[in-house]
């Protein structure tokens, strides 16, 4: 039996659900289990699911954003999403702390905004059916750490 298998067996089984552990199952019958456990773990099999349009946009924030220690500004730190949304924070978390907004144009594919203290990258225009409702990824200027959720970020920021 498989790990996979024994581990789906004995979540089964800890939610009161007999199943059948024959090794010689049926393709259909993997799948079956899979769904079901799929439904014992509700929510929790995200791990399973293909990332949504707000995983991809927190990893290429995460994946192309940078933060360096400079000798006359602090902690210096730039980010570059999508095709042309380019910002940085100079002294993060500092005194003199400056957020520039390089390029960021709501008619492309991200653009960026100061909201709630924090700094939101949402999606512009030509992201607005991907992402329907999902208002986007928060980076805090006191310590420049990414953010799904504007709560989230500014307790950070304390």
């Amino acid at each position: 039996m498989s790990y996979f298998r024994k581990m789906l067996h004995l979540t089964l089984l800890l939610a009161g659900m007999a199943v059948s552990t024959h090794a010689t199952a049926q393709p259909n019958q993997e799948e079956l289990l899979l769904d079901v456990f799929r439904g014992v773990l509700g929510g929790r099999a995200a791990a399973v699911q293909a990332p949504t349009p707000q995983d991809e946009l927190f990893k290429e924030v995460v994946e192309r954003g940078s933060c360096k220690q400079t000798r006359d500004s602090g902690t210096f730190c730039e980010y570059k999403v999508g095709k042309k949304l380019w910002l940085s924070i100079r002294d993060v978390g500092g005194r003199e702390e400056a957020i520039v907004f390089q390029h960021s144009d709501w008619d492309e594919d991200y653009y960026a905004v100061l909201h709630g203290g924090c700094i939101a990258v949402v999606p512009g225009a030509l992201n607005q059916r991907k992402f329907a409702n999902y208002d986007g990824v928060y980076i805090s200027p006191k310590n420049g750490r990414l953010f799904r959720a504007l709560a989230e970020c500014q307790s950070a920021r304390r």
